[in-house]
C-alpha cells in the first residue's frame, strides 16, 4: 500500500506544481497585458493630450453608434472632438474632457453592457447618447438588465474572447459580418452584426428603446444623460427611429436633443451632400453643426458653464451646391455582367457599361427587394444583409468609367467572408464626382449569373 501512496503523492505534488504555474503565468499574462494597456494609453494621451479632466475640469462621455464614432471622417471632424474644442473654448488649460466611445454597429444592447464600466472609468458629469438605428435589423433584441460579471473585466478574458472571436466560424452565411473594432479611445472590441430576417416591427421597437432609456436613466445617477436625435427624418427609418426614441425618452424622464432642424436649413443652403456621405452618415460639415447643438443643451441643463452659442449655423462656411454633371439616363436595366465563371467567388469581377467619365460604386446584395433601403436620395432595390454593409466599405467597388464607358470591378474583398453565394444582385450608384461620393443616381437591381 506504500507505493502507491507514494505514486499518489507523486502525481498530486506535479499536479500542484502545474496548477501554480498555470496561475503565475495567467497573473504574469494579465499584469503584461494591463501594463501594455498602460503604455498604450499613455502614448495615446502624449500624442493628443490627457483624457483625464484637468483642475476644475469635467467629462463628457459620448456613448452609441457610428454616428458617434464618426464613420469615414478624421477623429479630428468627429462630434465628439469638436464638441471638445467647444466647451474648452477661451479656457487656456483646456480642463473638459469629451471621451468617444462609439462603435460602428452599436445597438442600444451592446450600449448599454459596455456602460457601466465606461461610466466608472471615466465618471463623466453627462453621458450623451446617439444610438438606436440599427436595432431595427442588426443582432438579437437587447438585454438591457444583464450585469457583466467582474470576471468580464481581466484582460486575460478579454484576450480569450478576442482569439476566439478571430478563429470561430462565422454563423449563417449572408446574417453575420464580424470584425475587431479599435474605438477612438484605443480599445481593440470584438463587433459582430447578426441581420435579422426581417426587421422588427415598430412596437416591439418602442418597446426595446424605452426599456433602454431606462436603463440608461439608472445608469446615470451621478451624471445627466442626454439623448440626441438623427439629423435626418427624410428618410422612414430615421424618422421611425426618432419617434420611438422620443418616446421612450418621455416615458424614462430623459432629455431629448432635436437636431434635423439645424441640419435640414444647413442641406437648404449647400445641398445634401454637403452634409451627408451617401450612406448618410455626417461629413465634417454635420458633426460641427451636431457639436455646437450638444454643447448648448449641456448648457441649458447646468453640466456646462459659459454663454449659450446660439444659432449653430452662425458663421459656418456652407459651399454652394455643385452643379450635377450627370446627363439624364435611364439606368432601370442596367448593363451588368459578371465575370469570372464558375471558378472561387473571389476571383469574380463585374463589368458595367455606363457614360465615360462618370465615377460610381458597385452595390452588392445577397438578395433584392424593392425599395426597402436607400443609398442617398434613392431608393435600391436589394436586401440590407451583411453582403451590402460588406459592400459598402469596400474601396475596390469604386471607379470611373473610361472613354469607352467600361469599367471592370474585383470581387475579391466584398466576397472574402463567403465561400460561394447562392444568389449575387448587384446594382450601381452615379456619384458626383471622384472626391464628392454623393449620389446622383441608383440604378435597377439585376441578378449576377456565373458564365
Amino acid at each position: 500500500m506504500g507505493p502507491p501512496r507514494s505514486g499518489l503523492a507523486r502525481v498530486l505534488r506535479r499536479l500542484g506544481l502545474v496548477a501554480g504555474a498555470i496561475a503565475f503565468s495567467a497573473v504574469a499574462l494579465e499584469g503584461g497585458l494591463r501594463l501594455l494597456g498602460v503604455l498604450a494609453r499613455a502614448a495615446k494621451g502624449a500624442a493628443r493630450g490627457s483624457r483625464e479632466p484637468g483642475p476644475g475640469g469635467i467629462t463628457v462621455l459620448c456613448v452609441g453608434d457610428s454616428s458617434v464614432y464618426g464613420l469615414s471622417v478624421r477623429e479630428e471632424e468627429t462630434f465628439p472632438a469638436r464638441l471638445e474644442v467647444l466647451i474648452n473654448a477661451g479656457l487656456p488649460a483646456r480642463p473638459h474632457r469629451v471621451v468617444n466611445e462609439g462603435i460602428p454597429g452599436n445597438h442600444t444592447g451592446s450600449v448599454l453592457e459596455r456602460l457601466p464600466e465606461e461610466i466608472s472609468r471615466h465618471a463623466p458629469r453627462a453621458v450623451v447618447w446617439l444610438c438606436g438605428v440599427n436595432d431595427a435589423w442588426a443582432r438579437p433584441d437587447p438585454r438591457p438588465g444583464e450585469e457583466p460579471g467582474a470576471w468580464e473585466g481581466l484582460r486575460v478574458v478579454r484576450l480569450a474572447r478576442l482569439l476566439a472571436f478571430r478563429f470561430s466560424p462565422a454563423g449563417a452565411e449572408g446574417r453575420t459580418r464580424r470584425s475587431v473594432v479599435r474605438t477612438r479611445e484605443g480599445d481593440l472590441l470584438p463587433v459582430e452584426t447578426v441581420h435579422r430576417a426581417e426587421s422588427i416591427e415598430e412596437p416591439r421597437l418602442r418597446l426595446l428603446f424605452r426599456e433602454a432609456l431606462v436603463r440608461l436613466r439608472s445608469l446615470c445617477a451621478a451624471a445627466r444623460p442626454l439623448v440626441v436625435l438623427y439629423p435626418n427624418e427624410r428618410l422612414s427609418h430615421f424618422a421611425e427611429t426618432n419617434a420611438a426614441l422620443r418616446e421612450a425618452a418621455a416615458h424614462a424622464g430623459v432629455r431629448v436633443l432635436e437636431t434635423s432642424a439645424a441640419i435640414a436649413a444647413a442641406s437648404a443652403k449647400g445641398g445634401a451632400g454637403a452634409l451627408y456621405f451617401p450612406d448618410y452618415h455626417l461629413k465634417p460639415l454635420g458633426y460641427e453643426i451636431l457639436a455646437r447643438l450638444v454643447h448648448d443643451a449641456l448648457v441649458e441643463e447646468g453640466v456646462l458653464g459659459g454663454a449659450l452659442l446660439g444659432d449653430p449655423l452662425a458663421r459656418l462656411a456652407i459651399p454652394s451646391p455643385p452643379v450635377d454633371p450627370s446627363p439624364p439616363r435611364d439606368r432601370a436595366r442596367p448593363d451588368l455582367r459578371l465575370l469570372g465563371g464558375s471558378r472561387d467567388p473571389r476571383e469574380w469581377s463585374v463589368e458595367i457599361r455606363d457614360l465615360p467619365g462618370l465615377s460610381f460604386r458597385l452595390l452588392l446584395s445577397l438578395g433584392r427587394t424593392p425599395g426597402r433601403i436607400t443609398y442617398g436620395d434613392h431608393r435600391v432595390d436589394l436586401e440590407p444583409d451583411s453582403l451590402w454593409a460588406a459592400a459598402l466599405g469596400d474601396p475596390d467597388l469604386e471607379g470611373t468609367f473610361d472613354s469607352s464607358g467600361l469599367a471592370r470591378v474585383p470581387l475579391r474583398r466584398a466576397l472574402r467572408a463567403f465561400r460561394r453565394p447562392g444568389r449575387l444582385f448587384a446594382a450601381y450608384a452615379i456619384l458626383r464626382s471622384e472626391d464628392d461620393p454623393w449620389v446622383l443616381a441608383v440604378s435597377g437591381a439585376v441578378e449576377l449569373v456565373p458564365e
